[in-house]
């Protein structure tokens, strides 16, 4: 049993290895690790004997499988790939690896979106709520809505503030202005009774 045991860790750190090169080549280490976390599962699954069939063949299906779910066959994907990419680098036949990454897709109940096997931004859109108003919206959407209702908080903050702070110098303006004002009526009042005393003194001459 123990034998088994040692056999199956070498043989699933043998494919991972393969694995590693295939992405350090050609995709990424986030990718990568999607890889990687697949590899684990397969390993841990009494349906699968992952000693049958070859390193490579695994690999191959493997990094088939995560790039179905991530995309990287559209050619509008910063990582884009083939299948031939794939299996012309581990010598696998196109087939055979399409068919063994449909039972692995199968058998570990992966579909797009699947957390941990996809990128953030996949998740997330294929992640979805129900909101209070009965409406499906995907995970994706519900951020891009919180971020909106976020960003407009912020600009009615900041209106609100301004319009406070612009409220605040119009009062201080006014009540400079009246003080100002003050100060020339008193101004004048003072030089009138100056004006007045001096005519009063011609008369006590």
């Amino acid at each position: 049993m123990s034998d088994i045991k040692d056999e199956k860790d070498m043989k699933l750190t043998e494919i991972k290895n393969l694995i590693h090169d295939f992405c350090e080549d050609c995709l990424n280490s986030e990718i990568e690790g999607f890889c990687s976390k697949l590899c684990d599962t397969l390993g841990r699954k009494r349906k699968i004997n992952i000693l049958r069939s070859t390193s490579e063949q695994w690999a191959a299906s493997i990094v088939y499988v995560i790039a179905l779910l991530n995309f990287l066959f559209d050619q509008d994907n910063e990582y884009y790939i083939t299948a031939d990419d794939i299996c012309v680098f581990f010598e696998t036949k196109k087939s055979t690896t399409g068919n063994k990454a449909k039972q692995i897709q199968k058998l570990c109940n992966l579909s797009i979106g699947a957390d941990g096997y996809c990128l953030k931004k996949i998740s997330d859109m294929f992640t979805f709520y129900e909101t209070e108003s009965g409406f499906i919206i995907s995970k994706a959407a519900m951020f891009d809505k919180q971020m909106n209702e976020v960003q407009q908080a912020e600009e009615e903050d900041f209106v609100e503030n301004r319009m406070r702070r612009e409220t605040k110098e119009s009062i201080m303006e006014k009540m400079q202005k009246e003080k100002q004002e003050r100060l020339s009526v008193l101004k004048k009042k003072s030089e009138e009774r100056k004006d007045n005393d001096n005519q009063l003194g011609l008369f006590d001459s």
